[in-house]
């Protein structure tokens, strides 16, 4: 199967924010890539339990060019991050149907500096176990070994990143692009080494 833009898995955030500043790609071109991909390698490893096509598209027709992350594509972790008119399930079939009216602060700030959501990552029930297998959202495995778990509460976002879908799978749990790290319960660190070893 031939993905778009081919040259976008062998970029980061920063790189695709600076061809799109430079104007050499729009963000609809990266949008379109990455939601691609996403539709190509996620049902295996459910690392995207909402995607958010449309969303996407609306959100990279109005990407200012100058902004910081103009047009990087980025996943919002299902858990505490909420997107307006987006429901949160946090991992579980209580909170389902819960559609907040608010960006979040995070989310907001990630909205004001050009980023594009493109879904929302898997998350254990409440963000509480060291793995991510909800009865709510289904079990997120490692790309190279579907029998094991990515780790948690960042599993959805260490079975993106670890699928080697680079700038597609961006959240706000293990960012890599700006930095910020969850800092409870070890949820970056755990996806992170539990998707590193083969």
């Amino acid at each position: 199967m031939s993905l778009p833009f081919p040259e976008y898995d062998a970029l980061d955030g920063l790189a695709l924010a600076d061809l799109v500043r430079r104007r050499e790609v729009s963000a609809a071109q990266v949008t379109e890539a990455a939601l691609a991909r996403m539709a190509a390698r996620n049902p295996a490893i459910n690392a995207v339990v909402r995607p958010l096509e449309q969303l996407a598209r609306d959100m990279a027709s109005r990407v200012p060019a100058d902004a910081a992350f103009a047009g990087v594509p980025m996943l919002i972790k299902d858990l505490v991050a909420t997107i307006a008119g987006v429901p949160t399930s946090y991992g579980t079939n209580v909170m389902q149907q819960v559609t907040p009216g608010h960006d979040s602060e995070l989310v907001a700030r990630y909205r004001r500096a050009g980023a594009v959501f493109i879904g929302k990552s898997n998350t254990p029930e409440l963000g509480l176990t060291p793995f991510t297998e909800s009865e709510a959202l289904g079990p997120a495995r490692i790309p190279w070994n579907l029998d094991r778990t990515p780790g948690g509460s960042s599993g959805g976002s260490g079975a993106a990143h670890c699928r080697n879908h680079r700038a597609v799978f961006r959240q706000h749990g293990s960012c890599r692009l700006c930095g910020r790290t969850e800092r409870h319960g070890g949820a970056a660190r755990v996806a992170g080494a539990s998707c590193r070893a083969r």
